[in-house]
């Protein structure tokens, strides 16, 4: 008789989680918001004092305060207060990971103990975000600690700080802070000798006229959307990694991007009122490409483009590209395609993404076909994914211009957008197969966003038949 068929076996009453070592068991609670850590200390002696021990604080005002939604806004935030206090003062092991949420306003002062306390305790994960009217300082020892690997500051704080000493600092990701002049961004990089990633989102830039980012350890450079009119300039020669999205004010300076592999590029000028602007955001724009000539991976917003049309600037040649996706917008021109493509002479993936406005559609000119064909479209282009296909005529257009000159085509995925052209699938398919073909091999792929499936494919040799 096995062991678990025994007498024995029945008649004992065993408590399988509490057997468990005390290093799985925070591991465990690490996943849930301290509230409810500390309130397993009431379980049995076993677990009172194991909270003191989890190795990730989750502190959450928003869980804190769901029993006390009737209670005012000075009680619930008291009551938090006080939560955290006992927490850190009780602390008797290292922090790995600290996570705060405050959507109620807390003094300066008392944001900073808790800060200095948490920093005593080894961490290595700081992740605050808190709500402030105008923009705060925080404590400067915030930035020397040397056990830092990952901070995350999403609130209105003002970075400032006297010293940055972040010797093991990996990942930097700040959004919605204030910094305030020339100086902020290189201090802070040249006091994080291991920073790998570099994150910026709505920050306030206002007092910065030279946004410089040069450091040779940075991979990976996001930039969102943030407030200022400065000029960027960008020297990481071992970028892997870039996405900026955001107006280009002035002129850029890009170098040394010789380490770049992909790259997702949506910048903006600020207007394109006249020729003149228009030429200038081209001058601009074609030297932010110049500086990615060799990346491989390229998601581009084609509406950046237009004042390369009114300028005399010329698109790089990306050599090594081999995936390119490009995302219309308004009144893209077409013609900007076969001049990409030309400029894409290993491409073997295109990705087009047709979600626009509808008023926009009639604004949108025949596509061009021109005698001259790009290298790609006769030698390397294998697969083109086209999202939101409406089956509208220039769609259409497109479709039959990739057709007719992609000669080692594979496949074409269309994902038809919900409100298409089509009255069904059949007259899809009939359409389509009615288009010029050039590729014996190449396939269609149909997927529909409103069902999230597909259907058969479709080889292009057996639609002629």
């Amino acid at each position: 008789m096995s062991f678990k068929n025994s007498e024995d076996w029945r008649r004992q009453k065993y408590d399988r989680l509490s057997a468990l070592p005390d290093a799985v068991l925070c591991h465990i609670l690490s996943f849930l918001p301290m509230k409810y850590v500390v309130a397993t200390s009431i379980l049995s002696t076993r677990w009172k004092y194991l909270y003191m021990s989890v190795p990730v604080i989750k502190l959450d005002d928003t869980v804190h305060s769901q029993e006390e939604e009737e209670s005012q806004d000075n009680i619930r935030s008291d009551s938090f207060r006080r939560f955290i206090d006992r927490v850190l003062m009780l602390r008797n092991a290292d922090i790995i990971q600290f996570h705060l949420k405050c959507t109620t306003t807390f003094e300066s002062s008392v944001i900073n103990a808790w800060l200095c306390a948490v920093l005593l305790h080894k961490v290595q994960v700081l992740n605050l975000f808190m709500k402030y009217d105008n923009p705060r300082c925080l404590t400067s020892e915030l930035f020397t600690c040397k056990t830092l690997q990952w901070l995350n500051l999403d609130s209105s704080i003002t970075i400032k700080p006297k010293l940055v000493h972040l010797p093991n600092l990996k990942i930097l990701r700040l959004f919605g802070v204030e910094l305030t002049d020339d100086g902020s961004i290189p201090q802070i990089l040249a006091g994080c000798p291991k920073l790998e990633h570099l994150h910026m989102c709505g920050c306030q830039l206002h007092g910065i006229q030279v946004l410089d980012i040069s450091t040779p350890s940075l991979k990976s450079l996001e930039f969102f959307n943030c407030y200022g009119a400065f000029r960027v300039v960008i020297d990481t020669p071992n970028l892997e990694d870039l996405c900026y999205v955001d107006f280009l004010n002035g002129d850029p300076l890009v170098k040394n991007l010789k380490s770049l592999v992909k790259a997702y590029l949506f910048p903006y000028s600020v207007t394109l009122q006249n020729t003149d602007d228009a030429c200038l955001c081209g001058v601009h724009v074609s030297k932010f490409l110049n500086a990615m000539a060799n990346t491989k991976s390229l998601t581009l917003l084609t509406v950046c483009l237009e004042g390369l049309l009114h300028s005399s600037c010329s698109i790089p040649k990306f050599q090594k590209l081999t995936y390119m996706k490009l995302v219309p917008r308004h009144n893209c021109h077409w013609e900007l395609l076969p001049i990409l493509l030309h400029s894409t002479p290993n491409l073997k993936t295109l990705a087009l993404d047709m979600e626009f406005p509808d008023n926009d559609i009639c604004q949108w000119p025949k596509f061009p076909v021109t005698q001259n064909q790009p290298i790609c479209l006769a030698q390397y282009l294998k697969t083109v994914d086209i999202f939101n296909f409406k089956g509208m005529q220039f769609e259409l257009d497109l479709l039959s211009y990739l057709l007719q000159y992609g000669q080692v085509l594979e496949k074409i995925n269309l994902i038809f957008s919900q409100n298409n052209g089509f009255s069904n699938w059949s007259d899809a398919v009939r359409k389509i197969s009615a288009l010029p073909k050039t590729s014996s091999t190449c396939q269609l792929e149909f997927l529909c966003t409103s069902k999230n499936t597909f259907c058969k494919p479709v080889c292009l040799k057996c639609m002629r038949s």
